[in-house]
């Protein structure tokens, strides 16, 4: 579009609006200005011009308003990649995008985060706030576009084309993973917040001294390891949300254990984190945290993890501040405690005996009908298979997505490479296969298939743990008590009636299963638990009890319940040999271990099967683009 553009299709309001940012953020470059234009002032503008599903003017619109700093001639485009992901923001929010529009927005992050990673302009300025909702919404985006793709019953046969003719890296999980990482990689962010840990200097005060001196570059007083210092402050803001990012996106693909160690560098129960000044930051944190815990079987972490943001964001409602704090949604910021409030009442219900605090206890009445404690009671009264669990998960839990990709190629060509089906195993459906969009099948079943395969996980789960509940219950009531008369207590025993000797059979064999289920109960119990300081997976490593009560069996086949109890599943019982128990526990976990890492091997070779096939199906001059940022790396492990 020529420059009269922006004379005639943009009025002035918006013009000043443009201009005041780009003079803000390439020229003066004064935080507070940055943080006045991006914050209220956008939202404003937005509401009164562009509320009613309407987007703002495209970036070849006003182009000549923002020339570049370096010439003070043509555009500015790095600045012009920043004010397109805004306004693709607003309009992904409020208005209806189409496939194309995906494709553009793809191709939009990929010019921003090439010039990032190139490091070849450090004069922009932006501000916390403007540094997460720019990750934020690329993982969103992308998770969003995953579940677009899998279900195509409603959709226009202009976006099925779209999405045929796409280039296989639009919004695939490597690509977007592979991003990620390199932002991470070129800000140095990590070695950063090691570098502040071990000289006692909080990231929040290291950020606000540097946001002083932003012309001249990141200040950072004290050594780095590698002594590669971040470029500058918009460098290290995208990195460190970028860490947050990851650890999302890990979430969602049901990387537990990538989620938590993404943000490893990260203090989670430090009130002097840099993430907390971003409010959004801090919800979506603790939430995909309390989740992985969760369902790594950390529930004594999870209920430190979440029951610490439902008080803390139930105190700031109660009293009136959520209300009034700057560039928070508070509706927004309620959803996500609602959510965290049922997450919470699965992980007390999974450990018998653990407390919350006394506010958490009344959190949730209005939203979801139930009390916090009346919800895990309902929880714990549950039998063993685990539908409540189920129910209340599927409603609370993140929308998990699939990482596979569809092949965009026909058939034939996938059967004359030998390579069977085109289409991962429960994956998006394959959209070349001919016919209309109603034709081409499988649409939202593929798109929940990954929540219901981690909805069933956790129910699975929570059968284990209600079998082994009442168990617990008539432990707390003794301090010795036989086998065989816990067995009668389990109803395992006989029932009187039959012959004796079948009775004796009987009692027997319920008494070898009681024998089992203690052994169950301390496995299932067992878990790794992270100490304030240590990051979110746990410095040490070592297993603790989530038990609140510890037993044994001595060889009189007397179960004995230690009153002397601590966390490491160790007390003072009879010739010491209850400690035992740790070493078996030890070894077991051992054994997981190893069983875990040859089950991943060999589906890492299954994916790299099916990413050959995939690969060899694409067809070339498709529409979309590929990430590059001149190394030619890609990022396929995301171990």
């Amino acid at each position: 579009m020529d420059e009269r553009g922006a004379d005639f299709l943009v009025n002035d309001a918006i013009k000043d609006y443009i201009f005041d940012l780009h003079q803000a953020t390439r020229f003066s470059r004064i935080q507070s200005e940055v943080d006045a234009l991006y914050g209220a002032k956008f939202q404003e503008l937005s509401k009164t011009y562009y509320g009613d599903k309407t987007a703002w003017p495209s970036p070849a619109t006003i182009s000549n308003l923002v020339p570049s700093p370096t010439t003070g001639k043509g555009s500015d485009d790095f600045f012009l990649c920043f004010y397109k992901e805004m306004a693709d923001r607003h309009f992904f929010a409020n208005g209806r995008p189409t496939a194309k529009d995906s494709v553009d927005a793809w191709n939009n992050y990929c010019t921003l985060f090439e010039i990032v990673i190139a490091q070849s302009d450090l004069g922009m300025t932006i501000n916390e706030q403007w540094a997460f909702e720019v990750i934020h919404e690329f993982v969103y985006s992308f998770q969003g576009f995953c579940q677009y793709r899998g279900d195509l019953s409603r959709r226009d046969p202009d976006d099925v084309a779209t999405l045929r003719s796409m280039h296989p890296d639009v919004w695939s999980v490597s690509k977007v993973a592979s991003i990620l990482h390199k932002v991470i990689a070129c800000s140095n962010v990590e070695a950063v917040l090691v570098g502040a840990k071990k000289a006692g200097v909080s990231t929040s005060s290291l950020l606000d001294q540097s946001a002083a001196t932003v012309k001249g570059g990141f200040h950072v007083p004290f050594s780095v390891e590698g002594g590669v210092k971040p470029p500058s402050k918009l460098h290290f803001d995208l990195g460190y949300f970028a860490l947050f990012g990851l650890s999302r996106l890990e979430c969602l693909l049901g990387d537990y254990h990538g989620c938590l160690a993404s943000v490893q560098a990260v203090d989670l129960f430090s009130e002097s984190e840099y993430y907390h000044k971003v409010f959004a930051c801090y919800l979506q944190l603790y939430y995909h945290c309390g989740v992985s815990y969760l369902l790594s079987r950390r529930s004594k972490d999870a209920i430190r993890t979440l029951g610490h943001v439902v008080a803390h964001v139930s105190r700031l409602a109660k009293t009136g501040s959520l209300h009034h704090m700057a560039g928070v949604d508070e509706q927004s910021a309620k959803k996500t405690v609602e959510r965290c409030s049922a997450l919470l009442a699965i992980a007390v219900a999974l450990t018998p005996g653990a407390k919350v605090e006394e506010l958490v206890s009344g959190v949730g009445k209005e939203a979801m009908g139930h009390a916090f404690n009346d919800r895990v009671a309902v929880l714990q009264a549950a039998g063993t298979d685990g539908s409540e669990f189920e129910q209340l998960f599927e409603k609370y839990c993140p929308k998990f997505v699939s990482g596979a990709l569809p092949s965009y190629a026909g058939g034939a060509d996938a059967e004359d490479l030998g390579g069977g089906s085109a289409v991962r195993v429960g994956g998006p459906p394959d959209y070349a296969g001919g016919g209309d969009a109603e034709d081409l099948g499988g649409g939202s079943a593929s798109t929940f298939e990954p929540v219901r395969r981690q909805v069933e996980l956790l129910g699975k789960e929570a059968g284990k743990v209600a079998g082994h509940t009442r168990l617990r219950s008539f432990l707390k009531l003794y301090t010795a008590i036989e086998v065989h008369k816990l067995a009668k207590f389990q109803d395992q025993g006989s029932s009187g009636a039959g012959a004796s000797s079948d009775e004796g059979e009987e009692a027997k064999a319920a008494v070898e299963e009681v024998r089992r289920d203690l052994v169950a109960t301390k496995h299932l119990m067992s878990q790794v638990e992270a100490l304030p300081g240590q990051g979110p997976l746990g410095a040490s490593r070592q297993h603790k009890s989530a038990l609140d009560v510890h037993f044994y069996v001595n060889e009189g086949g007397t179960v004995n319940v230690d009153d002397d109890f601590n966390s490491e599943g160790q007390g003072g019982g009879e010739d010491g040999k209850q400690g035992h128990d740790g070493f078996f526990m030890q070894e077991i976990h051992r054994a997981e271990a190893v069983a875990r890492q040859v089950k991943e091997q060999a589906q890492r070779l299954e994916v790299a099967k099916s990413n050959a096939v995939n690969a060899a199906l694409a067809k070339k001059g498709s529409a979309g683009r590929s990430f590059n940022d001149g190394d030619g790396d890609d990022y396929d492990d995301r171990d």
